[in-house]
């Protein structure tokens, strides 16, 4: 499940954060009424909490004593460094070894103004296969030998550092956060291939990001798999906009030119409507024309194809992320970046007293959610709260309705957290159980665009409610007004025709006054928006679909 892989993390899978949560009288103040733990006495928390980080780090890492003095004299890079290195995926004596480099090429002054850029660039390359990763995400049909040499990280330090191509980037990088600009420096491209993107979009000039895409010529011989316009080409930015590429190659095209211009972008692929068939797409940090508040927006993903999910590449942590993460830590980011990372930092000491000390969790992860409420692995960590019971019955469904109202433009993360929350709420509670599928149904159908894929997965969880609970025909009729009315979802759909089919059969077996052709004939209804073939191939959901329907 991608919306599941957050339990790589915590005590669930027997990972423990080597830095101690808690220290001298912190449990006490944790223990305190909520009127007596205001903002500054919790940001105090973290001032410690940064302090327990660098000493555990210092121990075992030994960071070079110029590192140490310039944190020192800079709290507000410290601050950002230390609360930065993930123990679980990075290696933090590379960071900081890293960090050094940058200390002694840059200076004092130039590290402090770009800060952020430092810092994404040591938890980025503190792995070599970090950049490698980043680059071969997801190609196909390219040999090693076609890729030129890379810029160092040093290098690429300099690149968006140096005064003289600050009016080309488009986010100036001395203004972004780290975490937006790990999807930055993974500039996996030659000096000769940025020059060139300068020299072809002009310098200085704003891009057209969106039309970087579909510049690269589609090519069917490699679709088919008879051959490549490219060859044995180099695989440059040039090459790939005269000889073109198959939609991962129009992908890497559009954003690598975005990283040339200073724009986080990323490489995305999924499958659609059409199930085996997979597509890949772009990502692109951008501000909304409304609010101005950083988003994530995608260039060739085809809404008509309806690609809801995607997978990217984490350069920092090097694993397989869902873009729609991206995308929510984006939005995280959009008022007071400060307040993210503080309760970014709450929530990893909450989780790691989780188990040991689950009162003191649960206050450490209530006050990241009111810190900043787009933190996912806080909302995840305040309902398994509910499941244990640490968390009250009512104030986890008060919780649960804020989540609604807070993240009711990013679903994904809602249906997921429904699933955890579902396990706290007593079975007996039928109504109020249906009605928690009811809303989250609602804020699948209200997003723009509508999120057909998480309403189908909420409809066949409901369903399971309804049978259990003995109501089937109740249970067939939400099946097939949600069946029908998203019959152009095609692969997507499949798996609530086999539940609309199983239930139909196991109710026909129970009470011969129901009518199996009736739900036949349903079916040969809903079926006319089905999507059948594509091009001149025949869907394979099709055929599984009249394969189930002609057993009834």
């Amino acid at each position: 499940d991608l919306l599941g892989r957050h339990r790589r993390d915590g005590p669930l899978n027997g990972w423990a954060d080597p830095v101690p949560a808690l220290g001298d009288g912190d449990e006490d103040m944790l223990s305190a009424s909520t009127a007596k733990r205001e903002a500054k006495v919790m940001k105090s928390f973290v001032d410690r909490y940064v302090d327990r980080i660098e000493t555990w780090t210092v121990e075992h890492s030994k960071p070079a004593p110029e590192l140490l003095a310039f944190f020192k004299a800079h709290a507000d890079v410290r601050r950002e460094f230390w609360l930065a290195i993930d123990p679980r995926f990075d290696d933090a004596a590379a960071a900081c070894r890293i960090m050094n480099e940058l200390l002694t090429r840059a200076g004092d002054k130039k590290l402090a103004t770009f800060q952020h850029l430092a810092i994404a660039i040591a938890v980025v390359y503190d792995s070599d296969d970090a950049p490698r990763s980043s680059r071969y995400y997801f190609l196909w049909a390219v040999n090693e030998s076609q890729f030129g040499p890379t810029l160092k990280y040093a290098e690429i330090f300099d690149y968006f550092s140096d005064p003289a191509n600050q009016a080309s980037f488009m986010f100036k990088p001395a203004g972004l956060a780290w975490p937006l600009m790990t999807h930055l420096v993974d500039l996996d491209v030659s000096k000769t291939e940025i020059d060139w993107a300068l020299g072809q979009y002009g310098k200085g000039k704003k891009v057209d990001l969106q039309s970087c895409y579909s510049q690269v010529p589609y090519d069917y011989a490699k679709l088919a798999h008879t051959g490549t316009a490219l060859g044995d080409r180099p695989y440059t930015l040039a090459n790939l906009l005269q000889y073109g590429g198959v939609c991962v190659d129009q992908g890497h095209y559009a954003s690598r030119v975005a990283k040339i211009f200073g724009v986080p972008s990323l490489k995305c692929g999924g499958e659609g409507r059409y199930g085996g068939v997979g597509h890949s797409w772009s990502g692109y940090l951008t501000a909304d024309a409304q609010s101005h508040a950083p988003i994530l927006e995608f260039t060739g993903r085809y809404q008509y194809d309806f690609y809801y999910t995607g997978e990217a590449f984490d350069p920092q942590r090097r694993i397989q992320i869902v873009d729609r993460q991206v995308e929510l830590m984006f939005r995280g980011m959009s008022g007071t970046y400060e307040a993210y990372r503080d309760a970014a930092a709450l929530t990893r000491a909450a989780v790691a007293l989780e188990e040991t000390k689950p009162a003191a969790s649960l206050a450490l992860v209530r006050e990241a959610l009111k810190t900043n409420p787009y933190v996912a692995d806080a909302w995840r960590l305040v309902f398994r709260h509910a499941v244990t019971g640490t968390l009250s019955a009512k104030d986890a469904d008060l919780l649960f309705h804020q989540m609604l109202k807070n993240l009711g433009r990013y679903p994904d993360l809602v249906v997921e957290v429904l699933d955890t929350y579902l396990d706290a709420v007593d079975a007996s509670k039928a109504d109020a159980r249906l009605k928690l599928y009811d809303e989250t149904a609602a804020i699948c159908l209200a997003v723009k665009p509508a999120r057909a894929d998480l309403l189908i997965r909420v409809r066949l969880g409901q369903l399971g409610e309804l049978t259990a609970l003995k109501r089937n025909k109740d249970a067939i009729t939400l099946g097939f007004v949600t069946l029908t009315a998203n019959a152009k979802e095609g692969t997507l759909v499949m798996p609530l025709v086999a539940r609309v089919v199983t239930m139909a059969k196991a109710f026909a077996a129970t009470d011969h006054s129901f009518q199996l052709r009736q739900v036949k004939d349903g079916f040969t209804k809903a079926a006319q928006d089905f999507p059948k073939e594509r091009g001149s191939d025949v869907s394979p959901a099709w055929l599984e679909w009249q394969r189930l329907v002609e057993s009834l």
